[in-house]
């Protein structure tokens, strides 16, 4: 199979009409890997459904290139995702702080519930 790119997104901050912000599929035969997860990756990946991720990495902390991190939460605690094993999250140094910042003002979102790495 070799490496295989899906551009699911590239949509600036101020997102473009029908375009969803930062989000790349890539794919392996071991791996399946969403790199960032801007606004718009989640329905992305409900309209795609390339099967369980392995990885999320996130690149930097610009709202842009995570805040669908929330909406995969509740894809993996409530939605048609519960039942595949959670994505390892790598985030940048500090982004273990960022998430927890945002959990403790969200009800109900909690980062353990995408098991992560932090820089």
């Amino acid at each position: 199979m070799g490496l295989a790119l899906t551009v699911l997104g590239g949509s600036p901050a101020w997102p473009n009409p029908g375009q969803a912000a930062s989000g790349y599929l890539v794919e392996s035969e071991r791996a399946r890997v969403l790199l960032d997860c801007g606004s718009g990756i989640a329905s992305e990946l409900r309209a795609h459904d390339p099967g369980p991720l392995t990885d999320i990495v996130i690149s930097h902390f610009h709202a842009d290139h995570w805040f669908d991190l929330v909406p995969l939460h509740y894809a993996y605690r409530y939605g048609s995702w519960s039942d595949r094993p959670r994505a390892t999250l790598h985030l940048p140094p500090g982004g273990r702080q960022v998430l927890d910042r945002v959990a403790a003002v969200w009800d109900g979102f909690t980062v353990p519930d995408l098991a992560g790495v932090d820089g």
